[in-house]
């Protein structure tokens, strides 16, 4: 065979019976294609023991004694149960227990070279493991020997995190293992000094040994059995929806790992950095999974996005001039090691303090002097402890730092607000400190950002009538590859229906009505608790319960989208309070349809005031339901048959009371007003009422049968205006701080006059539109056009963000 795989099988990947026979079919598997060389950690949990055993007091020989007994008693029955329990392999199994309490009970040893003593007793969980598994795959048919490392890894004599020695030990592994005709089954984690002391080489050490066998024999893949499926955006314990990276190069896990990824230490790739080496992490509870493939040569697109949580750590800020003497503190050589991430300093000027996070341990370890130069220099050190570091990468952090600022966005609609944001330019990643639970809700929703469709917008939507219903189906039609929709749910008055993957049209038929009852608490905290990165709330009630809840929406960083008046016409400190609200949090409120429907004419209003233009006078049509009543009396159709058809059509509102009012066209007007700055109430409006008097108490249905009674009046004011060759329309004015609504009679070859259907029309006459107004007009009513408009303020904020 050509091709040499190393395959390394951690801990969980060998925790019992069942394992250790889904690692032996691998091995069978493998050996058909390419020469096998297999690498084991210690059994799952026989490392904790062995430490455990390290920190008995000699004293307590009986305590000492019960785990040496069971660890001798699990291997040796494993062995049994798993068909290898030769006469031979019993012996080698235990003689390496023999050897270990023999370590254990060396008092000379433990008190002269404590380190030293303690390595020897961690090693024998590999190489208990290593003579186990090669037991198990010579008794299946596939001969294989156990190599204990000790005799080929050389190290330094740092125990506990021993420090390789490249060249030798890779011409002795080349050496014991090139000429094997057997499987050699290799003890990770192990070597030992040059004058044969074993020592152990910290965490991941098997993973590293794997490697610098693979570099050894110039492997050609290698596979990293372990208990997740492969490396992952997140950790899975602290973000459960992390999911699987498919591929990475050997710069993505080296950057990943230095800064907190568990699966594979950073040390495990220098032996291999420059060779064309494959590694494939892969997860033995799933064996069917391919996991992630790591390789030199892959480029890494939009795909490398993962997220690391290290901690605790601890912060304090001192003054620039005591920055030095700490640092030549943490630069002592006999400080315990604390990884890459162990300490970091961030100073911007001699003029403002120094800001330090260390490993809580380092801290510790520290705090007598670092309190004693503190009272040096008369200042107190106020710590923080037990934070945590959220650090995020990204490729679009190399182009750009708009996913920095959308992260932080979203992390500041959430009420989270880091200790300390540390970034560096030209870097994919950047880091963010937070106290422990809130660093949890951070991870997971950077992760979610990060996984899911970066241009996703996920929406709520209340009320699912004539306009909801319609802009259901605009979402289930809209296509762009700009930004993705997910409605997660959708409620009408009584019923609400939830799902994460997302809602559509048919489930308001389907399953709306076997939803939970509606509970508006209960939708607020649900989108508030969600991790959702980027959340819509739009309203399409009409409901003044639901428009008063808008403050609470935008305080847990929702954004608000509504076709809905009432808000916007509620008293004025109401109006103030919502812009405060959403300025604050840094969200929007959008309701481009509370005037015209789908024309843009509040939007417009907005420019011409930002660049500096100044409103005099706002008037015209913006009801599309007047409009369309007075057309038809113009035809000859009576006033009770317009309002009736009207409402049929969906131009009128369920009670056309609500149109004939006047207060449809009051509150547009209003809301106008108040966008330009004026502080009015409803009760300052001029506006005439269509309702006949006689009918303003009666229910509805009464004033429907009754409306026909007021026909003719109607037909002689119609009558009297076409004598004059003029029409009727309903309009309002604002101007000079007061506005006025109410019917007028207008010539039919004006531009009011010749409205038809549901028509608008607004006319604005500014400082530079003064002699002839700019003019907005379109229809201004029906589901259609006023679904399009709220999705047309979908889009805008989707693209703000």
């Amino acid at each position: 065979m050509s091709q040499t795989h190393i395959l390394k099988f951690g801990g969980t990947s060998l925790q019992d019976a069942s394992f250790i026979n889904r690692a032996v079919q691998v091995v069978k598997e493998k050996s058909k294609e390419a020469r096998t060389v297999i690498v084991v950690s210690a059994i799952s949990g026989v490392t904790e023991r062995l430490l455990a055993l390290s920190n008995i007091s000699p004293s307590k020989a009986d305590k000492a004694n019960k785990i040496l007994k069971e660890l001798r008693k699990g291997h040796t029955s494993l062995l049994t149960r798993l068909g290898g329990s030769t006469k031979e392999n019993f012996e080698q199994l235990n003689a390496l227990f023999d050897e270990l309490r023999a370590v254990y009970f060396n008092e000379d040893l433990r008190t002269e070279k404590h380190k030293a003593w303690r390595d020897h007793i961690l090693s024998i969980g590999e190489r208990a493991s290593a003579h186990l598994f090669a037991s198990v795959l010579s008794a299946r048919q596939l001969p294989s020997v156990p190599v204990e490392t000790q005799h080929y890894v050389k190290t330094d004599n740092t125990f506990g995190e021993a420090n390789i020695i490249p060249g030798l030990t890779r011409e002795l592994l080349n050496e014991a293992l090139q000429s094997l005709d057997k499987i050699a089954v290799i003890t990770g984690f192990i070597g030992s000094t040059q004058q044969h002391e074993i020592t152990t080489l910290g965490r991941s050490g098997s993973d590293y040994t794997a490697a610098l066998i693979a570099d050894a024999l110039n492997a050609d893949h290698m596979e990293i059995w372990t208990d997740v499926d492969g490396v992952l955006t997140a950790d899975p314990k602290i973000v459960p929806e992390a999911r699987n990276l498919e591929y990475l190069s050997f710069e993505d896990i080296a950057e990943l790992s230095a800064h907190g990824a568990k699966v594979i230490h950073p040390k495990t790739i220098n032996p291999v950095r420059k060779s064309d080496l494959t590694i494939r992490v892969r997860n033995s509870y799933k064996p069917e999974q391919s996991g992630t493939l790591i390789r030199r040569e892959h480029q890494t697109n939009g795909e490398f996005r993962s997220i690391t949580v290290t901690g605790p750590f601890i912060y304090f800020e001192v003054p620039d001039s005591l920055a030095s003497e700490i640092s030549r503190l943490l630069d002592q050589p006999e400080l315990p090691d604390s990884g890459s991430d162990g300490f970091s300093i961030s100073r911007t000027s001699r003029f403002e303090p120094a800001q330090f996070v260390m490993k809580n341990e380092l801290y510790d370890t520290l705090e007598k002097p670092l309190q004693e130069l503190a009272r040096r220099e008369d200042i107190e050190l106020s710590v923080s402890r037990d934070l945590f570091r959220v650090n995020t990468f990204t490729n679009k952090l190399k182009e750009s730092d708009r996913a920095v600022t959308q992260i932080l966005q979203l992390l500041h609609r959430k009420g989270l607000r880091p200790r300390r944001i540390h970034r560096e330019n030209n870097r994919r990643y950047f880091s963010l400190l937070f106290p422990e639970e809130q660093a949890r809700r951070a991870a997971n929703l950077i992760n979610e950002y990060l996984i899911s469709d970066s241009n996703r917008t996920d929406i709520f939507l209340a009320g699912v009538g004539a306009v909801g219903g319609k802009l259901l189906e605009l979402i289930d039609e809209f296509e762009s590859k700009e930004v993705s929709f997910n409605v997660v749910g959708i409620c009408n008055s009584t019923h609400t229906l939830w799902n994460n993957r997302g809602l559509h049209k048919r489930d308001l038929e389907e399953q709306l009505a076997k939803g939970n009852e509606t509970d508006w608490q209960e939708i607020i905290q649900k989108l508030t608790d969600g991790d959702w990165h980027h959340t819509i709330f739009v309203d399409a009630t009409g409901s003044e319960e639901v428009a008063r809840l808008y403050p609470d929406f935008l305080e847990a960083g929702i954004h608000v989208v509504t076709p809905s008046k009432l808000a916007n016409t509620f008293e004025q400190s109401y109006y103030d309070r919502l812009r405060e609200k959403a300025s604050a949090k840094g969200v929007s409120f959008r309701y481009e349809t509370n005037v015209g429907a789908g024309l843009p004419i509040i939007s417009t209003i907005n420019d011409l005031l930002e660049s500096g233009d100044k409103i005099l006078e706002l008037s015209g049509v913006v009801s599309g339901t007047m409009t369309y009543l007075f057309n038809e009396l113009e035809k000859g159709v009576s006033f009770s048959e317009a309002v009736s058809v009207a409402k049929q059509k969906g131009y009128a509102e369920p009670d056309p009371r609500d149109d004939l009012s006047g207060e449809d066209v009051a509150r547009k007007f209003l809301t106008l007003a108040r966008e330009l700055g004026l502080q009015l109430e409803m009760e300052d409006l001029q506006v005439e009422s269509l309702i006949p008097e006689p009918l303003k108490e009666l229910d509805r249905e009464s004033f429907l049968e009754r409306l026909s009674e007021f026909d003719e009046y109607w037909k002689e004011h119609m009558d009297e205006a076409a004598s004059k060759d003029e029409t009727l329309r309903y309009t309002g004015k604002l101007k000079d701080g007061k506005i006025t609504i109410g019917v007028e009679s207008l010539p039919l070859n004006s531009p009011l006059g010749q409205l038809k259907g549901t028509g608008n029309m607004l006319r604005i006459f500014s400082s530079r539109y003064a002699e002839t107004p700019m003019i907005i007009q379109g229809a201004g009513a029906g589901r259609e056009v006023t679904a399009a408009g709220v999705l047309n303020d979908i889009l805008k904020i989707t693209k703000e963000q």
